[in-house]
């Protein structure tokens, strides 16, 4: 494995190890994803300088601690030569999102000296690939990576409850599996899905497929008129389709991209790990389809992202001080102050405008003429992965329509 999927792999593991109270076992793969997901947060594509003020800010937004972790991660960051600190500001070298994940694979191999946490690793990137039975994942520890049969056992049971992966049982046997499975446009899995559905679910689900890779982004209201809402949630809980939540103060809107959507535009590693071309995506979605013309407006969705992309700031808004602030936490953009109460912004991590520039031009959204900006702040993106690992713990056990597309992706039966 090549320390780009590594180091996304470890940030996957440390947003789900996020969600519980103590991970025990997990210590250094959190150390290292943290490093990573702060890194993201205040590094640019080119070389910047913020206030150790900010990056407390830019900390807590990223669920770290600003006095018990931020220390640590800033000694590993400087011991990489990432950053060097002053008195008040942190200067960062420009990094690209691929190089952050790397770095983040460095601070895990020089800090680890548990087995059970790479192992973790290794196995969720195979079962990535296809569904294994727990006597197949047990096989591989054992067999493949000299785990101790108890420290197995152990590690499958950890896993599963932090949901570092997910696991279906049916016929007294479980199945482990992962929300990567259809990351890779992968026509021979697409087919297997297929044959485990009805006719009618068949077309519908073809149909949404093709308004998907058109328009690059749908509205989940629009996708469920389409296919029906039970479609929709066994395709959700194995990873079929991929849903993005931004929200404000007055909504939840959520859209749906296809798994490879992102892939055929740049490394869906290094965007699945950040989600930052999503979330730019389903923002600037939201303008197009969720606005009014009373608070401004944007001609041409592709010369505002050329634009970015080129480096300029964009504006003056009044708006813009108000919108994006999901963008802004994430570190996507840099927002500035301007006279008369307005404001502009500017892209930081390039490559993220590229794909989302790519993703807009591919379909018709590039076509409309003139987009508004949000209604109301957007205060929260929720990625695809985070959405679908909600989804399956509000779902109900026994689910026929789950189980049998796994079954159909293990055998082809």
């Amino acid at each position: 494995m090549d320390k780009q999927a590594k180091g996304a792999w470890i940030i996957n593991h440390t947003q789900k190890l996020n969600q519980v109270d103590y991970a025990d076992g997990f210590e250094n793969l959190i150390l290292a994803g943290k490093c990573g997901i702060f890194l993201s947060s205040i590094s640019a594509s080119d070389e910047s300088i913020i206030s150790l003020k900010k990056a407390e800010t830019f900390a807590k937004a990223q669920k770290i601690n600003p006095k018990l972790e931020l220390p640590s991660i800033l000694e590993n960051l400087k011991k990489e030569r990432l950053i060097d600190i002053g008195e008040d500001e942190i200067h960062i070298i420009g990094l690209t999102q691929s190089s952050v994940l790397e770095h983040a694979t460095n601070i895990f191999d020089q800090s680890t000296d548990n087995p059970e946490e790479d192992a973790a690793i290794s196995l969720s990137e195979k079962i990535s690939e296809i569904p294994l039975l727990q006597s197949e994942a047990m096989n591989f520890l054992i067999k493949d990576l000299s785990i101790r049969q108890d420290s197995a056992a152990l590690l499958l049971n950890n896993s599963e409850t932090y949901t570092l992966f997910d696991a279906e049982e049916f016929e007294k046997v479980k199945v482990y599996f992962n929300g990567n499975l259809f990351r890779k446009d992968d026509p021979i899995k697409l087919g297997k899905i297929l044959l485990t559905l009805n006719p009618e679910e068949k077309e519908k689900y073809l149909v949404l497929q093709v308004q998907l890779k058109k328009a690059g982004c749908l509205e989940l209201t629009v996708a469920r008129d389409l296919i029906g809402v039970e479609l929709l949630n066994k395709l959700q809980t194995i990873g079929g389709i991929d849903l993005n939540e931004v929200s404000n103060n007055s909504e939840n809107v959520t859209f749906i991209t296809l798994p490879s959507a992102f892939n055929k535009f740049g490394n869906s590693q290094v965007e699945d790990s950040f989600d930052h071309s999503k979330a730019l995506v389903s923002s600037l979605t939201y303008g197009m389809t969720k606005s009014v013309s009373s608070r401004g407006k944007i001609t041409m969705i592709d010369r505002l992202l050329n634009r970015l992309v080129q480096g300029d700031y964009v504006g003056p808004a009044t708006a813009i001080g108000e919108d994006y602030k999901a963008l802004e936490m994430k570190g996507i953009i840099h927002v500035r102050e301007e006279p008369y109460g307005r404001f502009s912004m500017k892209l930081l991590k390039r490559e993220v405008g590229e794909i989302a520039q790519k993703i807009f031009s591919s379909g018709d959204s590039s076509d409309i003429g003139v987009v508004n900006l949000p209604q109301a702040s957007l205060n929260e993106y929720t990625g695809p992965e985070s959405t679908r690992t909600r989804a399956r713990r509000s779902q109900k056990r026994n689910n026929g329509g789950v189980q049998q597309m796994l079954l159909r992706l293990r055998t082809g039966k």
